[in-house]
This record gives structure tokens, sequence and C-alpha cells, in this order.
């Protein structure tokens, strides 16, 4: 992860250095935007939680974190000048930094200077385990796991993707809010009472819900949401397109909600499943 955020930082840097070059200042805020909000603060510090609790002075997470602060504050200075300069000043001091008594007589952060951080092949990867995260998310979603971390399986019918998902094993349980995450081999059954994903054409998910879902509970909830899309549906397919209205948009909306209609019968098959195999699950 320590890589990942350190490869992402340097990217950030580029995109910025090539949007104050092309006068695109809007390229330069998107990129510090999505850097701060959905690498750093979304994707980073919450896989890094685990690490910072269970070790009290872990070596690799603040003095990284350090970096992605001082380095992203002096990239966004150009643009929000008085809040980085106030949140700059708040760093600790560290030897090696640049020795500036002020945010904005400190080195630009220089694209060249960061190069040596930049591995796309190892973000190309993480975008993988994202894609996981996002899989898993939408499980526990559908099967309203509010508290409960299921085991999550892994099943991959390429070598290589099963290597790819072992260097993230764990953040792939924090981001997803899942418990023990394992490899299932290839051609092996599934566990009886898990739910399965697909990922893409090689690689499968499955996620534990015996014992987590009561289904006499969630089955008339899931009714009842899926009256309403029902609804949505209807309605939507009955209305005339109004004067303006994008036909492209509104086939958009329709396939959003057969799509979650699609979802809600899945799930709605597989609590019918459970409630044959496990009348007694432990939670709720």
């Amino acid at each position: 992860m320590d890589a990942w955020i350190l490869s992402r930082l340097a990217r950030t840097a580029h995109e910025c250095e090539r949007g104050f070059l092309t006068r695109e200042l809007s390229l330069v805020a998107h990129a510090l935007h999505h850097f701060w909000l959905h690498n750093l603060c979304d994707v980073y510090l919450e896989a890094s939680k685990p690490v910072l609790s269970h070790s009290p002075c872990p070596p690799g997470p603040p003095q990284v974190l350090f970096s992605c602060a001082d380095v992203g504050l002096r990239l966004l200075a150009p643009l929000m000048p008085f809040l980085a300069e106030e949140l700059w000043q708040r760093l600790p001091h560290r030897p090696g930094g640049p020795p500036a008594p002020s945010i904005s007589v400190a080195p630009y952060p220089s694209a060249q200077s960061l190069e040596h951080w930049h591995q796309p092949e190892l973000e190309q990867h993480f975008s993988r385990v994202q894609e996981a995260v996002q899989v898993l998310r939408a499980l526990r979603a559908s099967y309203q796991l509010t508290k409960a971390r299921p085991r999550v399986l892994l099943q991959s019918s390429e070598p290589g993707e099963q290597g790819l998902f072992e260097a993230f094993l764990e953040p792939l349980g924090t981001l997803g809010h899942c418990g023990a995450v394992g490899f299932l081999p290839q051609g092996a059954a599934a566990p009886s009472g898990w739910v399965q994903a697909t990922l893409n054409d090689t690689t499968q998910i499955y996620m534990e819900l015996q014992g987590l879902v009561d289904p006499q509970t969630h089955l008339p909830l899931l009714a009842s949401r899926r009256l309403k899309l029902q609804k949505q549906l209807d309605n939507l397919e009955a209305r005339t397109p109004s004067e303006g209205e994008a036909e492209t948009q509104r086939q958009q909306r329709l396939s959003s909600l057969q799509l979650e209609l699609s979802k809600l019968d899945r799930a709605v098959s597989h609590l019918r499943q459970l409630m044959d195999m496990s009348p007694n699950p432990r939670e709720s």
C-alpha cells in the first residue's frame, strides 16, 4: 500500500505539471481532488488503520503519510494558498525536507523528482483489487451486512491472477469490510451457504452468508425494496419522455433499474436456499 500511494502521488504531480503547462487548471484541480479524497483518504488511510492500531510505532505508514501530506500540500498551494499554508505549517519538521519558512517559497514538486516512486504496473494491479472491493461492498449492501465481517474466498482460473491478489489480501479485507480473505483452489466446489459473485472472466468471489443473515428477516425487506424498484421501472417505461430529455439518459436509468432488480432477485434466491439449509442463524 505504501508503494501504491507514493506512485499515485507521483502520477498526481505529473498531471498537475501537465495541467499548468497547458493552462488547464481544471485538470490540476481534478488531479488534486482525486488524490486527496479518493486515493489518500478513501483508500490508503482506511487500509492503514489495522496497521496503525496493531503496532504503536509502525515504520511505514507514518513516514509515507508525512510525505503525502508534505508533497500534496505543496502541489495544492497554487490553488489554495492560505489553506495549504495553514496545514503545512503544522507538519513536523523533517530533516532533509525543504528548508523554507513558508509553503509559498518551498520548491514546487516536479514530476521528474518523484518519478522514482511511479509504478504503473503496481497501480494497474491494485485497480483489480479495487474492483473486488466494489463487488464485496455491493454484496454486503444487498444482504444488509452492517456489522458482520463475513469470510471471503477468491477463486481464479489464472495462476497470475491469484498472485496479484496475494499481495493485497489484508487491504482487500479491510476496504471490503470483511473478515479473513483466502483462496479457493481451481475446480473446487463452492462452500455451502456462501454467495457467489463474478469479478471477471477468470475470477469468482465467494462471501460467507450462512449464520450471518436471517432469511426470515431479510426476505420481506428485499421484497419491499423490489416492489418499489419495479414501480419505478414501470412508471419510467410508461412515461412519455419530456421535452429536452435525452433518450440515452432514459435508457441508462432503465438499465440501472433492471440491473438492481436482477441483483435483488439473485439475493432472494440465495436467501431462500439459506432458509432451507440453516433455519437458526446466529446473527440477524
